[in-house]
Order: structure tokens, then sequence, then C-alpha cells
């Protein structure tokens, strides 16, 4: 709900954003709730974008999924098969299966939001990763994640003055 966002960026201001929430639910639903993976996933990351720009939060990292990626392999520039990476070449190279269609196109425009959202707004640190988030323990691997990145907090590596993670 894009009010109850705005309202959680009014009361936190967050200064870095990790962006891990989702419509999920595996392939079941994937191919039975096309529409509603799709809507609700595209209103849950522009939510997000548009409270982080609102709320002026420069740095944000955006969870992408292993399902965006197209069915048939491609080859890039180096010769390597169906890289795993989050390059919109690589993403949009052709469609996702049709299973996942809807969640998996929603993802993808996460991609493209975040890179016009970076060249709009002048924003530099909004990017995208590519995680395996099992949807069947989708909490677990989102706080897994978080742990990953947690020790980093105090390091130039990644300088976390407020880590604030939308689940």
């Amino acid at each position: 709900d894009r009010n109850q966002t705005l309202n959680i960026f009014e009361r936190y201001h967050p200064e870095y954003v990790i962006h891990l929430a989702a419509n999920v639910g595996g392939l079941y639903k994937n191919m039975k709730y096309k529409v509603e993976m799709f809507r609700d996933n595209i209103r849950i990351n522009e939510n997000v974008l548009e409270a982080c720009h609102t709320y002026n939060v420069q740095k944000g990292i955006f969870c992408l999924t292993s399902c965006m990626y197209p069915t048939e392999p491609s080859v890039n520039d180096n010769g390597e098969l169906f890289p795993m990476n989050s390059s919109s070449k690589t993403i949009h190279s052709g469609p996702p299966h049709f299973s996942n269609e809807g969640y998996a196109y929603a993802k993808r425009m996460l991609e493209m939001q975040c890179r016009n959202y970076n060249e709009q707004y002048g924003y530099k640190e909004f990017s995208e990763i590519m995680k395996k988030i099992k949807s069947y323990k989708y909490k677990e691997n989102c706080i897994k994640l978080i742990n990953e990145l947690y020790p980093f907090k105090n390091t130039n590596e990644l300088q976390l003055k407020t880590l604030f993670a939308i689940i």
C-alpha cells in the first residue's frame, strides 16, 4: 500500500534501503495468478522507489530474481552462456519462462525503474542484486541476506548508518 509505505519512510527516515518486499508464492501461484503477481509487485516496487525519492534516500539495494532471465540462454560479448548478472542487456534479451511471466516481468521492470530513477534524478547508488531467495522460506532467506550485509555496516565497503529493510 502506497500510503503505508510512505508512512513508514516518514516515521523512520532511512538513509539506506534494502528492498526485499514482494508478492511471492512459487510456481503454482505464479502460474495461477499472473495478473496479481505482476500488478502487486509493480506496485510494491514503485511504492518503495517513490518513497526513496520522496524521503531523499541516496542508496538502495533492490533484490531481483533468477526467474526473470530468458528461457533461452544467450551468449554475451565474452562468449559466456547465460550470465546471471543484472545487466539490462542480459535480463531483457528474451522472454522469461511462461510459468513465471507476471512475477518475472515485474522484477525486470524493477531493474528498469532503478535505472530510470538513477538517470532522471541523479542517484548513483540505486543498484540491483541477484539473490536466489526461495519463496517457501522467503522471510528466513531475506533475514539471511540482511545478515550477510550487516557485518559491512561500519566499513568503507558498505557504510550503513541506518539499515532499513522492508520485508
